[in-house]
């Protein structure tokens, strides 16, 4: 798990789209597996989340 901040890193929110704050990017064997942006209930990112394992 990593916390980027966008303000100072802007390189690398641009490369990776991040337009919306809090993303959530999961990698999978080093490629982005999935993404999802926006505040959310905790029962509804534990299924981003699990959707990946």
């Amino acid at each position: 798990m990593a916390k980027l901040n966008v303000d100072e890193q802007q390189k690398i929110a641009f490369q990776f789209q991040v337009s919306s704050i809090p993303t959530f990017i999961l990698f999978k064997d080093g490629k982005m597996a999935d993404r999802t942006m926006g505040a959310m209930p905790k029962q509804a990112f534990e299924k981003f989340i699990e959707r990946n394992l």
